[in-house]
């Protein structure tokens, strides 16, 4: 099925498209230069990377209404989701190392 109006056939569907983006976020694959990095064969034969991006961009919204329905189906309790990613609160620019 696919959600946007295209006038050529896609050779990957739109639910397949997102499959691809929020897979490896659970094998802890953080950025997508690194999912194409690593199944380059599996994924060039599907979609380019340009393409990749736009039609990922334009299905933001239906990512959300899958994430939202996959959210019911936690039971509800103490569950809490937690970010690994590290990031850099604040950079010493003017400091030199000694």
């Amino acid at each position: 099925m696919n959600y946007l109006n295209q006038i050529r056939k896609p050779r990957l569907s739109d639910i397949g498209l997102i499959i691809i983006d929020l897979v490896p976020k659970c094998i802890n694959i953080d950025s997508e230069y690194q999912l194409f990095r690593i199944l380059p064969y599996e994924l060039s034969a599907r979609i380019e990377r340009s393409v990749y991006n736009i039609r990922k961009r334009k299905l933001f919204y239906y990512r959300g209404l899958l994430r939202n329905k996959l959210a019911e189906h936690i039971p509800s309790g103490n569950y809490y989701i937690v970010d690994s990613m590290p990031f850099e609160v604040c950079k010493l620019s003017r400091s030199s190392p000694k």
